[in-house]
């Protein structure tokens, strides 16, 4: 669904707009010192591209960050669309946010004491937060890192208006571009650095490296990112990382999690439903879109409260079938609220080792109980499975008769493409 970039995760670790303003002026430099331009001369050979100005440099103080954060959550959270906060609400149904926790995902604070550095794609200046925590090794590959984001920028413009923030390819592209920044990151520190490596990606704060849902959303763009971009190299050099960031970005989570499948051109198949005279009078679709492979994995793999109840590695495997999906958030009469999830997978023995996996989830995640066949129960949320050929749904509602339903509709429909 791309919901890292709904529920704002990105915004703390990877947009520094918001800095562009406040009540305390940053340090400015200007004339990029020394270490900036001796650092942006090894980023360029190790990227393969020149740049066409080295940004400049601001400090900040971590206090100051944490006040800018705070200003640019409650901007966000005043902005947020309908849809945006549907599909955060779906999340929570679905037990991979807290319930109630809606607005604050991300803590400013801890935000702010972990990030080492920031490049604002708006004003193209660089910032380093000049109380950071470590050393001078982790301050240089910190500049290296946001470094390579100017770089990147400036030869081929970032900042894309195509991307739908509530899709699985607002999750992909992300990932290209932190993938580049991370690889060359790791690069610098074994050309430049004598092999050392970073504690970790410099830009995810310890906040974000939590093991829950919006913790390994920020470090699929990060690492799964730079495997990617690994990946890319591997197959045409720089050149071929060059052509994704010009307009080939990956089209799905599953094209970065499995890069021969982008290699391929391996389009995600469209799922559709319909859902017209499933739901009855009072009950309204509030946001609906793409449901990936990232997310499809996770699903099986996280709670609100991180309680694992499939293993990471049968997480994978039963997500790897991923050939499209879909969900629909709706709300019915008395605040009632359902999610109805479908996917189409490669093969049917995919869809089997998927549909195996999913029981855990119900019963371990959202604490449903087995109520006959494939459908759950407890109190006031019930759920229903549906499977046919190689497609599954999945249908969270109040009402047991209305999730079979809903989940029945969900895979009859024929895809919009296959395989």
């Amino acid at each position: 669904m791309g919901w890292a970039a709904v529920v704002g995760a990105g915004a703390i670790a990877g947009t520094a707009a918001l800095l562009g303003g406040g009540d305390e002026p940053a340090t400015s430099e200007d004339d990029p010192p020394a270490q900036v331009r001796r650092v942006a001369e090894r980023v360029e050979g190790v990227r393969g591209e020149r740049f066409e100005h080295v940004p400049r440099v601001r400090l900040i103080t971590k206090d100051q960050l944490a006040r800018r954060l705070r200003r640019e959550q409650a901007r966000q959270s005043a902005r947020a669309t309908a849809a945006e906060k549907a599909s955060i609400e779906a999340l929570a149904l679905m037990g991979l946010v807290p319930r109630g926790a809606e607005d604050e995902l991300t803590d400013a604070d801890d935000a702010a004491a972990d990030i080492l550095g920031l490049y604002d794609d708006q004003t193209r200046e660089l910032y380093v937060i000049e109380d950071a925590p470590g050393g001078p090794a982790q301050r240089e590959l910190t500049i290296a890192h946001e470094l390579t984001h100017a770089l990147d920028d400036q030869r081929f413009d970032l900042d894309d208006p195509r991307i739908d923030a509530g899709d699985d390819e607002a999750a992909a592209r992300p990932a290209l571009a932190e993938g580049s920044a991370t690889d060359v990151e790791l690069r610098y520190a074994a050309r430049h650095l004598r092999g050392a490596r970073p504690r970790r990606p410099h830009a995810i704060p310890a906040s974000q490296r939590r093991a829950d849902y919006v913790g390994s959303s920020e470090l699929f763009r990060y690492l799964d990112g730079a495997r990617f971009v690994a990946a890319l190299r591997r197959r045409g050099g720089e050149q071929a990382v060059n052509r994704a960031l010009r307009g080939h970005e990956p089209r799905s989570t599953e094209q970065v999690l499995h890069p021969d499948k982008y290699f391929a051109q391996e389009e995600p198949v469209r799922v559709r439903a319909d859902l017209a005279g499933v739901f009855g009078d009072g009950w309204r679709e509030a946001v609906t879109g793409t449901l990936g492979e990232f997310d499809t994995g996770q699903l099986l793999l996280y709670g609100a409260n991180a309680a694992r109840s499939v293993d990471r590695a049968r997480a994978n495997r039963a997500a790897a079938g991923w050939g499209g999906g879909r969900y629909w958030m709706l709300r019915g009469p008395d605040q009632g609220q359902a999610v109805v999830l479908s996917w189409a997978w490669d093969s049917v023995k995919d869809r089997r080792e998927f549909d195996a996996a999913l029981p855990a989830y119900v019963e371990g995640h959202l604490d449903l109980r087995p109520a006959g066949g494939a459908a759950w129960r407890d109190g006031s949320l019930s759920a229903a499975r549906a499977s046919v050929g190689r497609r599954t749904a999945l249908v969270l509602a109040p009402d047991p008769r209305l999730a079979a339903k809903a989940a029945a509709a969900a895979v009859r429909p024929s895809e919009g493409s296959s395989r």
